[in-house]
């Protein structure tokens, strides 16, 4: 079971909302449905649709490549940094 003290339609927005920021995953969407579905939570693919359109890409992470991973996003400051560009874009 979810925690209900985190899991909230917020949570399931500022996931995906960073997801979408870091490049997007076709894994994330498959499985943050499945979870706020399993939690009773009204969050669909409409939701995920209308932050698409609304979240700037800010660079592309794909674990499966070596010259895009991870590790390059730490350097470059993490996942705070990006969060934070984020909400200097509002």
């Amino acid at each position: 079971a979810l925690p209900r003290s985190i899991a909230s339609k917020g949570a399931f927005e500022n996931a995906m909302t960073l997801d979408i920021a870091m490049g997007g995953s076709t894994n994330t969407v498959l499985h943050i449905l499945a979870a706020a579905h399993e939690g009773q939570i009204d969050f669909d693919q409409d939701d995920i649709d209308a932050l698409s359109r609304k979240v700037p890409v800010l660079c592309k992470v794909a674990p499966a490549k070596a010259d895009v991973h991870m590790e390059d996003v730490h350097r470059a400051g993490g996942i705070m940094a990006i969060l934070g560009q984020l909400d200097n874009a509002g």
